[in-house]
């Protein structure tokens, strides 16, 4: 079921352009020679400004400087203006940003998009939402005043759609009437939210300088449902900035007073301040469930309002269905994890992904993590943040008759915990050609009190195509591989053996098969019914808006474990006692694959 984070914002849905665009240079020249098409004299009629008349025109296009030279939306709809207008009259009318406007300009006609310099453009109205508009005239101007680019935009597309469009029967003059004078205001979700008696549009939100990914991702999710659903863009910068007298301080920021308890949120308000803090993932992830469908929830011009002294501690909420279980309950000698982090490009940015999946390493905190399609990229960048967090990466030769491969199937370990005994690495066998992400990864351990265990991790060939036509036989022979593999480890030194990763193949596959009959089984099946989950791991990638710095959905993944391709597996001499699909935000969020996590008791 996709899990949608924010609601589009539909801003006059109803008004359809029926024109194209051409672009416009600024100051273009104009035939102005005649000497009275701007306004009706006669007094008895109603006062109406000719645009456009006999093929010639006085009028000028001003448009606030912001939105000519970086709203490209604007620009092209002010072009589109001008080139209906051209398209119906014959006139060509001069557009410019309004840094070219002078005194001289102010008794001459024209068409003032925005928050433009003449005195005629009405006075800032901060209560103008991002999609409203004021559409008027002040002597011989006409203006079309937003406080937005969105609500600038709007407003073009009904000058040209209900002003200008229904006068074009057989007359090629363009006028505008005072009685056509109109404002327009978008039906918001959310009509206001007061904070300490003032609106939230006019405060500002604040993140550490050097804020984390769960602090950035918080006041960008924010901000863009502010946007969507309250009609506000609150401006987002950091600590280092002067400090203001209406914020929104969103982490620990320099200026922040509240402190979380573990995995926990708070809210309050007080001193021109609403503080919002949490601690970690689980605390995070909370928090923004609380603010986006709870304190702020999106009605039917719903009405919200935070007095003075207004705080909320939030509770922990944790589910063995969405693997959050784990964070606050660990059963077992060992907890391991397999995760296919895709190392590639698909999805959002890697960089937010890395940063994610640090967060939730941190959270769940594994023993053991054995990492699937770990690519170069992130032995450079990812592997530093394992190691920051106390990991430390087995060692393993990737040399393979003769040849040195990267290693795509890496095991971190917990340095406190555990010491590696021995280890190892192969490259599948028999792949035509060679899959060189397609790697197993294994290693022997021993905890401090002496009990001893194997750990495998591997990637079974994906789905093939024209280069690996025999896909199906390679992932049977991985498996033998990986039963021989646990045969030996267990033999040679007398341990339980667990095993998961990638496997491309369900639990009804030949492959699963093979290592079921090896002496492996599925942990899902043997961990207890309270402390395990029944879902299918894999989904598709979150999407990212890179323009607005947040996820704009995701995906949670839908059927259950019996359709997974990733998988976690034990011998019978190691005892599972939970087993868990992760399916939290973090972790959809930042893979197409969900990771896995296998709690075990040694004997």
């Amino acid at each position: 079921m996709k899990k949608i984070i924010s609601i589009i914002l539909a801003l006059c849905a109803s008004l359809c352009l029926i024109v194209g665009c051409t672009p416009a240079d600024e100051n273009t020249d104009t035939d102005t020679s005649i000497e009275s098409v701007s306004e009706s004299e006669t007094e008895d009629k109603e006062k109406e400004l000719i645009i456009a008349a006999d093929g010639q025109t006085k009028f000028t296009i001003w448009v606030e400087q912001s939105l000519w030279s970086e709203r490209l939306d604007v620009k092209d709809q002010v072009n589109t203006l001008r080139e209906f207008i051209k398209t119906k009259t014959g006139v060509t009318l001069s557009v410019s940003g309004d840094r070219y406007f002078t005194d001289a300009d102010e008794d001459k006609p024209a068409i003032l998009i925005g928050r433009t310099k003449s005195s005629a453009t009405p006075t800032p109205d901060t209560s103008l939402k991002i999609g409203d508009f004021l559409l008027g005239m002040k002597g011989n101007k006409i203006y079309i005043y937003a406080e937005h680019g969105e609500g600038a935009v709007t407003g073009v597309k009904y000058f040209i759609n209900k002003v200008l469009s229904p006068q074009l029967a057989g007359d090629t003059t363009l006028s505008f009437k005072e009685s056509q004078s109109y404002e327009y205001s978008v039906d918001y979700g959310i009509s206001s939210i007061k904070c300490l008696g003032a609106e939230l549009g006019e405060y500002t939100v604040v993140i550490p300088k050097n804020a984390d990914v769960n602090e950035k991702l918080l006041a960008y999710a924010l901000r863009y449902y502010l946007i969507t659903n309250y009609g506000y863009d609150l401006t987002v910068t950091d600590d280092s900035a002067a400090e203001s007298d209406k914020e929104i301080l969103i982490g620990n920021t320099s200026r922040t007073t509240v402190t979380p308890e573990a995995n926990k949120y708070i809210v309050s308000a007080a001193n021109g301040k609403l503080q919002i803090n949490a601690d970690g993932m689980l605390g995070f992830e909370n928090l923004k469930d609380y603010l986006l469908y709870d304190l702020f929830k999106s009605g039917v011009n719903a009405e919200y309002v935070l007095n003075d002294g207004f705080v909320t501690n939030g509770e922990a909420k944790v589910d063995i269905a969405d693997g959050t279980h784990f964070v606050t309950n660990r059963e077992g000698d060992i907890r391991y994890m397999v995760y296919n982090v895709y190392g590639y490009g698909e999805g959002a940015p890697m960089t937010i992904r890395q940063q994610l999946q640090i967060e939730l390493i941190k959270a769940y905190l594994p023993d053991v993590v054995g990492f699937q399609e770990y690519t170069p990229s992130y032995h450079t960048s990812f592997t530093p943040m394992l190691l920051a967090l106390g990991y430390t990466q087995v060692e393993a030769d990737t040399t393979v008759d003769g040849t040195e491969y990267e290693n795509f199937t890496p095991m971190f370990y917990r340095a406190d915990k555990l010491t590696a005994k021995a280890s190892g690495f192969d490259i599948q066998t028999n792949a035509n050609p060679k899959e060189l992400s397609k790697t197993t990864t294994w290693s022997v351990f021993e905890m401090a009190n002496g009990k001893q265990f194997a750990a495998i991790t591997a990637h079974f060939m994906w789905s093939g195509d024209a280069k690996v036509p025999n896909y199906l036989e390679l992932r049977k022979e991985h498996a033998a591989d990986i039963v021989a593999l646990a045969e030996k480890l267990k033999t040679e030194y007398s341990v339980p053996v667990i095993f998961g990763g990638d496997l491309n193949c369900n639990v009804e596959s030949d492959p699963v098969k093979i290592l079921l009959e090896g002496g492996l089984q599925l942990a899902q099946t043997l961990a207890p019914e309270d402390n395990k989950n029944n879902n299918n791991g894999h989904h598709g990638h979150a999407i990212y808006d890179k323009t607005n710095q947040c996820f704009q959905s995701y995906f949670t993944p839908t059927g259950k474990y019996t359709g997974s391709i990733d998988h976690l597996l034990a011998t019978s001499d190691a005892t599972v006692v939970g087993f868990g699909t992760l399916c939290n935000d973090y972790a959809v969020m930042s893979s197409d694959h969900s990771p896995l996590i296998m709690e075990i008791t040694l004997p």
